[in-house]
């Protein structure tokens, strides 16, 4: 018997291998079309399309219309567009007019997005089939030009087959326009019967009748299908919870006896996570628990099923599918990070976003507008900042992300950088200016809501508007803006009544805002949120009556708001609490929580003070530095108390326990455990932000506005730095250590910096497969983290402007040596500089940056960033005396050689979206050199002169003791020529008189104009370099039209700064010039020596400084002159010593 079934084994694989030699055969004495026909069908079918394009390549000879046809296709499913276009191009115009080389040609270009061939091809046939009409409708659908199909419609001169018709069904329900509605009905009413049974048309039908938000027809359809499968099933939910009834899609679901696809396991979670509700809950987590283990790799439906976990608020959960995903992606990303702000735990994105990062994750539009919508939660300025540098300039400039942008610097408070957003869109459209509205009604700005409002094209408002520029009136208590708004307003909706009944139970009109809810409530359904508005004010008000009223009402109207109606038990029993009656209180709160079934949000209040995300909760005691926050809020309400604060007992929500105080009851809420958590940071933050998700109390706002004040007494943020600092200096005086610094140097001396040589033998060594541990010493700057973190000791010595230290580094009197560090710094600065000159000649050549390049850059750019805010450090105050030793250091030949890198680098890396990062990480650096460029001129003056020495004011100043009467004060001012009436009144309107009728204009000057000068010349100075850089930008244009009267009062102190040797140089269009000569009239050899005598010469040129001294005097007058610079430097029209910021967005 194993005899017999080894034979016939042996006769079987005798057989296969046969079959297998006459096919080989076959594929090789292929003679006619027919036989290359089923060879490549036969190739096609194993998906074998390269295989299948070689043998067409071979036989191109014995191809008929039908192998061209295939051909391209097989082009089509491996994406090989180059060889379509090929094959195409090799047609005789015989083949260009079968219908099948047609069809096939459509599906091509239709897929590389060649719409334009595709059109005219199509234009060109005479014969339109109904293949070729579906392709060419379903080309139009996938590439976003659906309209254009109703278009082709009319060219149609037969009647649609069921294909056709599932491809038309399809664009009507993408375009619902009327257009589109016309047609799909016309198109469903004279559908043969033949279709009628037919259920991938009648499925394409109910999806484009629910679409048009005709649910009737749509379940007509849908009970005439007498064979209804899964498809069926999920075309009525998704249309059930696209109208917004997804209570109706769980009804229908729960019908389904089939087999459940994956598509309706997405479908039903997306309905549960819509309603999130009991029955949702129920619903969706057995069907997640009950998923086959098929579907469990599934990633589009594990993130649909962390979305409805999150919804459900079931974070823990939704975080374990999260983690069982292999292989996460963008949406995994999104779903999770979405839910985090769902549920009021936004800081956990932070940890999310660098796990992206590290997995190298890219951003796309949708992650980075949930991640604005983070900061937008957490409010803090510098968390904004930092997401915004991670998302990439060609994100930010997209419409969507603009307005979410804007959404979310009003909510961080900072409006000037959400005007800033709004200014710089050029087509404003109507999502721009509804978020600039809402922005300015956050930050409680009504009037400036209503002059943008007003401004906005008529057009352009809709709904939406109504609302933001109603709650912004309502957030500024402007009662008479608000109703002659909404009188205007033609159609009120529910929210714009909403908004408005808000407005007018903020200021306790209570009847009148029960009497619009009535007149509402005549023609449409009660609303739960205007109660909701209503009760809120009447809580604020402390009715107890007519907040009993409201609830009973909502809860008799609402009985199914339980979410909602949580939210009102809460206001009506803090109200209870606020008059004292707490027992009643208590009792109302856990009744009719228990009753509703509902947990209570938790307050929350988030802050940055420790450079994280860190949040508290009332009474938190998880904290680890529980003890020191609560010894700060006791040491802070002390203060407090001494500047006339007062506990507010009615913010005391609950009944005080054994042993508490109405004191320690409030000092337990989370706003203020954040506020002392950043007071115990050392040293004190100097911007700090708090967050709440709900509403601040009353109590706690006046507790903060006072911690203001006594902040500023206590701010010592480093005043035991600075003491130990000033210890150090005194130390080092009295000692004569100059050895201290001689190590400094030795240490800068001894700092490495970009190595070529170093560079290339890397990559060498990973070419040739040589490990990381033999190249472990090799790596470039492997000391980066120690020379950032020495030159940051060095400016620390000098933070606040340490005159004494700044001084101290660059002259050690007394000491028998000297050693100045300031020089030691620009040294090795000017080597950095040399190093990434080097790296920079070593890219020149090739087109991007790899990896490899773009890792060792960073480095050197971290490191060069770090020893330009050294040496701002060093110089700002201004300390003079550095500021002239850096003037006659090679620091200019740095600071020429850094810009010159600038230059080329910035426009290369700027033509490549792939180098954008890097592009952004030079930017960085350019702006840190100017700013220390800036600090350069700090405090030099040359001309310029102030109201107080002006002859103007000088002669009517008889007694010459600063005082001068209004008349004379005026024609003092008449006198400038500057200023109009209107400004001299309004200035007038500012100053003080005294008992004996006079104007001190020196104490004005002071507090007034000195200012507004120096804000003034800043901002001339910013303009004109601008105008010079960028002179045909439109922006910048309305800039300087605007400011055209400040900036010819301030023309006369700016000049330009110009810095040459004293022999003649070549400027920039001779150089030009000059390089054209040399590359086109000489050969090599000349050319050779040319470049090299004009390098030679660029050198010398580079090797310049100028002196910049704050004293006037003849010895720095003898020293700029004897180092033969021509200099004129920008100058305020100012004694005064004037700091300049940059910042660039």
């Amino acid at each position: 018997m194993s005899i017999i079934k080894n034979n016939i084994n042996l006769i079987f694989r005798c057989h296969r291998l046969l079959s297998t030699h006459n096919k080989n055969d076959k594929k090789n004495i292929i003679l006619s079309s027919t036989q290359l026909n089923t060879a490549i069908k036969d190739l096609i079918a194993a998906k074998k399309y390269k295989q299948a394009l070689d043998l067409f390549d071979q036989k191109f000879e014995i191809c008929n219309d039908y192998t061209i046809s295939m051909a391209i296709n097989a082009c089509s499913l491996i994406n090989d567009y180059n060889r379509g276009i090929r094959i195409q191009k090799q047609l005789q115009s015989n083949s260009l007019k079968n219908n099948y080389i047609q069809t096939s040609l459509i599906r091509f270009y239709s897929q590389y997005h060649d719409m334009d061939n595709a059109i005219r091809l199509f234009s060109t046939i005479t014969n339109k089939s109904s293949y070729i009409c579906t392709a060419m409708f379903k080309g139009l659908k996938n590439n976003n030009m659906p309209e254009k199909v109703f278009d082709l419609l009319d060219q149609m001169t037969f009647k649609p087959d069921n294909y056709t018709l599932t491809i038309l069904f399809n664009v009507c329900a993408q375009v619902v326009n009327d257009r589109a509605m016309k047609i799909g009905r016309k198109l469903l009413h004279e559908m043969p019967d033949d279709y009628r049974n037919n259920n991938i048309v009648l499925n394409s039908a109910i999806d484009m009748l629910m679409k048009f938000g005709d649910v009737q027809s749509a379940e007509r359809i849908f009970d005439s299908i007498k064979k209804k499968d899964i498809i069926t099933y999920s075309a009525m939910i998704k249309g059930y919870i696209g109208n917004e009834m997804s209570e109706k899609a769980l009804d229908l679901f729960e019908k389904i006896d089939l087999k459940l696809d994956d598509v309706t396991y997405i479908i039903v979670f997306n309905a549960c996570a819509k309603l999130a509700n009991d029955r949702a809950m129920k619903i969706g987590k057995k069907l997640l628990d009950n998923m086959p283990n098929d579907y469990r790799n599934n990633n589009i439906l594990l993130n649909s099923a962390i979305d409805m976990l999150m919804k459900f608020g079931d974070v823990q959960s939704a975080e374990r599918i999260f983690d069982s995903i292999k292989k996460k992606n963008i949406i995994s990303y999104g779903a999770l990070m979405n839910g985090y702000n769902i549920n009021s735990k936004p800081w956990k994105c932070f940890k999310i976003l660098e796990e992206m990062k590290q997995q190298g994750v890219v951003l796309d539009e949708h992650a980075c507008n949930i991640l604005i919508g983070t900061c937008s939660k957490i409010g803090m300025i510098r968390e904004c900042q930092y997401i915004i540098d991670q998302i990439p300039l060609h994100i930010q400039n997209l419409k969507q992300i603009q307005t979410s942008l804007i959404h979310m610097w009003s909510k961080c408070g900072s409006i000037e950088k959400a005007q800033n957003i709004f200014k710089s869109v050029h087509d404003q459209d109507i999502m721009i200016y509804n978020a600039m509205i809402n922005g300015f009604g956050l930050n409680g700005m009504g009037l400036e809501a209503i002059e943008l409002y007003r401004k906005m094209p008529n057009e352009l408002q809709n709904e939406i508007t109504h609302i933001c520029v109603l709650n912004a009136c309502s957030h500024s208590g402007l009662l008479d803006q608000a109703r002659n708004i909404f009188n205007e307003i033609p159609l009120k909706t529910e929210k714009i009544v909403t908004a408005m009944t808000d407005c007018l139970s903020r200021l306790f009109l209570f009847d009148e805002a029960e009497k619009l809810i009535d007149e509402y409530e005549k023609t449409n359904s009660p609303s739960f949120i205007m109660y909701s508005c209503l009760l809120s004010g009447v809580r604020n008000n402390r009715n107890k009556k007519l907040s009993e009223k409201i609830y009973n009402r909502m809860k008799s109207l609402f009985p199914d708001e339980k979410e909602g109606l949580t939210s009102s038990v809460i206001l009506v029993s803090n109200l209870y609490s606020s008059v004292g009656e707490h027992q009643q209180a208590k009792e109302f709160r856990l009744s009719q929580i228990k009753e509703l079934g509902k947990k209570v949000k938790a307050g929350l209040s988030w802050t940055d003070g420790s450079g994280e995300i860190v949040a508290f909760l009332a009474n938190d005691n998880s904290h680890p530095q529980l003890a020191e926050i609560h010894d700060e809020v006791n040491r802070m309400t002390s203060e407090v108390i001494k500047l006339g604060y007062k506990c507010d007992s009615s913010w005391v929500t609950r009944e005080l326990r054994e042993e508490e105080t109405i004191e320690s009851a409030l000092g337990g809420h989370s706003e203020r455990l954040a506020l002392a958590f950043n007071f115990i940071q050392r040293p004190v933050p100097d911007f700090i932000q708090i967050t709440k998700n709900l509403r601040i109390c009353g109590d706690c706002h006046e507790y903060t506005k006072l911690s203001c004040v006594i902040a500023d007494d206590d701010d010592d943020e480093g005043a035991e730095e600075v003491k130990s600092f000033q210890r150090m200096l005194d130390y080092l005086k009295e000692t004569k250590d100059v050895e201290y610094f001689t190590s400094l140097a030795t240490l800068m001396a001894n700092c490495s910096v970009f190595d070529l040589d170093t560079f290339e033998r890397c990559i060498k060594a990973e070419v040739l497969g040589v490990g990381s541990k033999e190249m472990a010493g090799e790596k470039n700057l492997h000391d980066a983290d120690f020379i950032i973190s020495l030159f940051r000791f060095c400016q620390l010595l000098c933070e606040g402007h340490n005159l004494e230290f700044q001084n101290y580094l660059r002259l050690q009197i007394g000491s028998s040596t000297n050693v100045n560090i300031i020089i030691c710094t620009v040294d090795y600065l000017l080597s950095s500089q040399e190093s990434l000159m080097d790296f920079y000649w070593h890219y020149s050549g090739k087109e991007t940056t790899d990896a490899y390049g773009k890792e060792n850059l960073c480095r050197v750019i971290i490191v060069a960033k770090q020893v330009f805010n050294t040496l701002t450090e060093y110089i700002q105050g201004p300390c003079s005396q550095n500021q002239l030793a850096l003037a006659n250091s090679r620091l200019w030949d740095a600071i020429a050689g850094f810009f010159y890198i600038f230059a080329h680098m910035q426009r290369e890396l700027s033509q490549d979206p792939t180098q954008i990062e890097l592009l952004h990480e030079f930017m960085k650096l350019q702006k840190d050199m100017i700013i220390m460029l800036l600090s350069m001129l700090e405090g030099n003056v040359l001309n310029g002169s102030n109201l107080i020495t002006s002859e103007a004011f000088q002669e009517y100043d008889i007694n010459k003791d600063g005082f001068i009467s209004p008349k004379e004060f005026r024609r003092a001012m008449e006198t400038q020529k500057v200023y109009t009436n209107q400004d001299i009144d309004y200035i007038l309107n500012c100053v003080d008189i005294n008992q004996d009728g006079k104007i001190d204009f020196m104490e004005f000057t002071e507090r007034f104009h000195n200012l507004a000068r120096d804000i003034g010349f800043n901002m001339a100075i910013l303009l004109t370099n601008l105008s010079e850089h960028m002179p045909h930008d439109i922006r910048l244009q309305r800039l300087m039209d605007k400011g055209k009267s400040f900036l010819s009062y301030f023309q006369d102190h700016l000049d330009r700064i110009e810095i040459k040797g004293g022999a003649d140089y070549i400027e920039r269009e001779s150089k030009k010039t000059f390089l054209h000569l040399v590359i086109n009239e000489t050969d090599d050899k000349e050319k050779l020596e040319q470049f090299i005598n004009f390098c030679e010469d660029t050198i010398f040129e580079m090797q310049h400084a100028v002196a910049i001294s704050g004293e006037e005097d003849d010895q720095t007058y003898r020293r700029a002159k004897s180092s033969n610079i021509e200099s004129n430097i920008v100058h305020p029209p100012t004694c005064k010593p004037m700091k300049l910021a940059l910042s660039y967005s």
